[in-house]
């Protein structure tokens, strides 16, 4: 179902606006999101899952990911892949919910920062 891609450090894996649907689980090495406007936002590592919006949603990437190690091994999650995978393999959803929330959750936290209201 998933096949393995490399990456070396700087190459971007994907590019904010693109319309790209695969997501990656990161098997080996660093990978860093930006976004434009804001830059740095986070440094995944191994077991850590994104482009999971645009495998779930077929939206145009919301950050650009590149490799900060020397080398980063992923796991390719395709697009025509999504519905079987959620079907028979329920349980490997976990890592994609936990991403998904925490995800959520910064950017609550983001907007409590700057508007100082938890609401």
């Amino acid at each position: 179902m998933s096949k393995t891609v490399y990456f070396k450090k700087d190459q971007v894996i994907l590019k904010e606006g693109e319309l790209s649907f695969e997501a990656y689980i990161i098997d080996e090495g660093e990978v860093e999101v930006s976004k434009a406007g804001y830059g740095y936002l986070a440094t995944l590592k191994e077991n850590e899952v994104f482009g999971e919006i645009g495998w779930l949603e077929r939206t145009p990437r919301t950050a650009t990911c590149k490799a900060v190690s020397d080398r980063v091994v992923l796991r390719v999650l395709k697009e025509e892949d999504a519905v079987r995978f959620m079907k028979n393999n329920p349980k490997a959803l976990v890592p994609i919910l936990r991403a998904l929330s925490s995800k959520l959750r910064g950017t609550l936290e983001l907007i409590e920062k700057f508007t100082g209201s938890k609401e």
